[in-house]
């Protein structure tokens, strides 16, 4: 796997997957090493580093362009970027009534949060929200629009006053 100028690689940890992947370790190594970016939740993180605990697990898994993203459910994520260590970031609580799809949600808002230019914390509470919304219906495909999601993401950037959440463009440089 080669990775390509310009194009931001992701490596989503999907259970059933990783099964497979284990069986074929090299295919593993190879999409990691490619990897700028890895998303798992937490029992599969603890499959690829043996790190029960979701931050050293981030934090293990970090070491890349990017970072690495450990989804606890209601617990939230850890962030970790290369050399740093993991900073928690909040879940946004809702009353859940089905998690099917909620870490599929979680990594599709991440990558259009880093893609829209916000720092990782800020894609990584995008992701948060919009995996919550999408919880609160039944069924799996109940990705919430961009438009349920950002109204929330501005009301928690203004109460945090972090240029942390902040996209690129409105950042002080």
């Amino acid at each position: 796997i080669d990775k390509t100028d310009g194009m931001l690689m992701l490596f989503d940890a999907a259970a059933d997957a990783l099964g497979f992947a284990i069986a074929y370790h090299a295919a593993l190594a190879a999409a990691l090493q490619a990897a700028h970016w890895v998303s798992a939740n937490r029992a599969e993180a603890l499959v690829l580093t043996g790190q029960p605990d979701p931050a050293r697990a981030a934090m293990a898994l970090a070491d890349r362009p990017g970072g690495a993203v450990v989804r606890d459910g209601a617990a939230g994520a850890w962030l970790a970027l290369q050399g740093q260590a993991a900073r928690h970031v909040p879940a946004h609580k809702v009353a859940a009534i089905d998690t099917n799809g909620a870490g599929d949600t979680h990594v599709g808002a991440f990558i259009a949060g880093l893609a829209a230019g916000h720092p990782p914390e800020g894609a990584c509470q995008i992701a948060n929200i919009a995996a919550a919304l999408s919880i609160t219906k039944a069924g799996p495909a109940t990705a919430p629009a961009l438009t349920e999601v950002m109204p929330l993401f501005e009301v928690l950037r203004r109460t945090a006053r972090s240029t942390d959440l902040a996209p690129q463009s409105e950042r002080e440089i």
